[in-house]
């Protein structure tokens, strides 16, 4: 690829000082990954379209600010002690089987703002997210449309008054499906849903 070919033609005192932030679309397969975040070792933010475990070990080692992933089972270990930099997480995937999906999140030491993109049993876990994680200031439900929206809070069984009560927990409507809109526009410092929230 143009931009792969184009990283490695710089030092990499260049590609440390200059990429702060980088986005992996479902194009790049986990080999060009793993090269770019190798030689890209400053990166503050970055979002992956990949479920690969093989690239947390390269994650840690960065100074990350931000991370948007699409999985979720990395955040129920004690490894997120490693993301020692990480104040925003956004997670594409949640799982509703993990014993207890909230663990690891309560580990990352400075994590500040934490979204969910898929309501798949998401509203079930933010609960015990918002007791367990005692640094979090904001939770952000990112919702498709407003049919999506109302049916998390009609349908499933949870004490909703505990979510709505709690004022770190807000649902927003973002109407691009993958929300990689949303995700740009917050690396350029625009008004993305965290700071709409």
């Amino acid at each position: 690829m143009a931009i792969q070919k184009f990283i490695e033609s710089r030092p990499a005192a260049f590609l440390h000082d200059n990429f702060r932030c980088i986005r992996f679309p479902a194009a790049f397969a986990l080999r060009e990954i793993t090269e770019i975040l190798s030689l890209c070792d400053g990166v503050v933010n970055v979002a992956v379209v990949t479920s690969a475990t093989t690239i947390l070990s390269l994650l840690e080692s960065l100074p990350l600010q931000r991370l948007v992933v699409f999985w979720a089972e990395y955040f129920t270990t004690a490894s997120c002690l490693n993301l020692t930099h990480l104040t925003h997480l956004g997670i594409r995937d949640w799982r509703d089987n993990a014993l207890d999906p909230w663990y690891g999140l309560s580990l990352i030491p400075r994590l500040t703002h934490l979204s969910f993109y898929d309501l798949n049993a998401v509203v079930l876990a933010t609960v015990g997210v918002l007791q367990r994680c005692q640094s979090l200031g904001l939770l952000v439900i990112l919702c498709g449309n407003q049919f999506r929206f109302n049916w998390a809070l009609d349908v499933r069984d949870t004490p909703v008054e505990k979510l709505v009560a709690d004022p770190r927990f807000c649902m927003l409507v973002v109407h691009d499906h993958w929300h990689d809109d949303d995700w740009e526009v917050g690396a350029r410092g625009g008004r993305c849903g965290h700071t709409c929230a």
